[in-house]
């Protein structure tokens, strides 16, 4: 039986990393020659410039509030990868500007960075780690897109915001669970940074789709939510993205349980079904499609859950 991060490293049409990270490149090259902006601060190198290159999409939001600059970013920052050095000299008010902008756009409230102490950086550290070791592969074609993460004190175990691209959002609680669990979060934001980056540069859907206009399908384990979920055909790809994965991932470490393994792969498997099937398959385009049918292929090739 194949392992699953074998599975998974095998990346789809067009959705190689390498691939997806010079496109990017390209086309914050253009946005910057549209908008008559500084040149794009590089991705790799110094927190610093991971930093001045996230502020760098402040410039492309209009009309930023000054009421959004939030405080105490530097000392609730955590890496994704290796750096040069840390965070000194970061450009943090232009940062601060544009999360508070994010999360009041979201109808988030006005975001709490959270202060990391040595423990705290020492178990995110150890995620990341986890990540590279028991998922090598798919880690090394998902991480490199985001530039780091900022904890929050709220209640969301993690979040990815598209206002905020190339950062990823974890709940300051998860700093208290295990490793596995921490790690799981980090993965899951990251491959939202990946499929909205692909959904600008790849035929993802069709040219004609909106959001506003999309087929929903409603989510059946939000039916005894507060609030029903109902999920566009895009949303469904994203989501039935990072679900293949964290199935992926929960099979090839130690700690999840049965159930935690059968969540993902039963979110999946319901979103492959819909996203094979009218009128969700008629949004999707060339490269949507390809990317379903991985998905689907990767999913019915993972070892069956042991209780």
């Amino acid at each position: 039986m194949t392992a699953p991060q074998e599975i998974l490293g095998q990346t789809p049409p067009n959705f190689d990393g390498a691939a997806l990270l010079r496109d990017r490149a390209s086309l914050l090259d253009g946005w910057s020659d549209i908008y008559a902006l500084s040149p794009v601060p590089v991705t790799h190198g110094s927190g610093a410039i991971r930093a001045a290159r996230a502020a760098w999409y402040g410039r492309l939001i209009t009309d930023l509030p000054d009421r959004t600059t939030i405080d105490g970013l530097p000392r609730s920052t955590f890496e994704t990868g290796p750096l040069d050095s840390g965070f000194d000299g970061a450009p943090w008010s232009d940062l601060a500007r544009l999360l508070g902008f994010a999360f009041e756009d979201m109808g988030l409230g006005r975001p709490h960075p959270h202060p990391l102490d040595q423990p705290a950086r020492q178990a995110l550290t150890a995620a990341v780690e986890l990540l590279g070791e028991a998922f090598p592969r798919v880690a090394a074609q998902v991480l490199p897109f985001v530039s780091f993460g900022i904890v929050v004190e709220n209640p969301v175990p993690s979040m990815y915001l598209s206002q905020t691209p190339e950062v990823i959002y974890v709940g300051h609680h998860m700093l208290k669970r295990d490793t596995w669990e921490l790690a799981d979060a980090i993965l899951h934001e990251s491959l939202h940074d990946v499929t909205e980056l692909a959904r600008q540069v790849r035929h993802l859907l069709v040219p004609s789709y909106t959001e506003d206009t999309s087929a929903t399908t409603l989510l059946p384990w939000s039916v005894k939510q507060p609030t029903k979920r109902y999920f566009s055909t895009w949303r469904l790809l994203s989501a039935c993205h990072v679900y293949v994965h964290l199935a992926g991932f929960r099979r090839s470490v130690t700690g999840p349980s049965a159930e935690q393994i059968e969540v993902p792969t039963e979110r999946a498997r319901f979103m492959i079904d819909y996203l094979l099937a009218s009128p969700h398959a008629d949004d999707l385009g060339e490269d949507g499609r390809a990317l379903v049918e991985w998905l689907d292929s990767s999913l019915k090739a993972m070892p069956e859950v042991r209780a």
